[in-house]
């Protein structure tokens, strides 16, 4: 099994902290199933202050582990909370790729696996994710 998504349109946060699934790069993961998942997306913002956070959340029991942009998280800290989150520092009027790749093994409790992000500090400049951006999960 396998799911490929890509948005349709660009998701904007500002003044906005608080870090949230993403509108469109979610997959619904059953009971006892693992994944092997790949996000590329790409973002711009207004302002430096801004920045991005971002992060994987899972079902209640999973453990999730992932790297960005080959930046390794320690599978320690990762967990079904989505709690370590990854600053990445962009400079204003610039489009960036980020890629996002890891696994969600699951536990009993089925639910959705999420790309989160949200500006790193809140900021009243726009933050954008832009449409185009994607994610491709496959079962094994």
């Amino acid at each position: 099994s396998s799911v490929m998504k890509v948005k349709a349109a660009s998701q904007t946060k500002n003044t906005d902290a608080v870090i949230a699934d993403d509108d469109t790069l979610v997959f619904a993961v059953g009971a006892s199933e693992t994944w092997a998942f790949r996000i590329t997306f790409f973002y711009t913002q207004s302002n430096n202050s801004g920045n991005l956070d971002v992060t994987m959340a899972g079902p209640a029991g999973c453990t999730i582990a992932f790297n960005v942009n080959n930046t390794q998280i320690p599978v320690s800290s990762i967990g079904n909370a989505g709690a370590t989150e990854v600053l990445i520092d962009g400079t204003a009027g610039v489009t960036y790729m980020v890629e996002i790749t890891g696994t969600i093994i699951n536990s009993t409790t089925p639910g959705n696996c999420a790309f989160r992000w949200a500006q790193n500090v809140s900021h009243a400049s726009n933050l954008v994710v832009l449409g185009g951006s994607s994610l491709i999960a496959v079962k094994s």
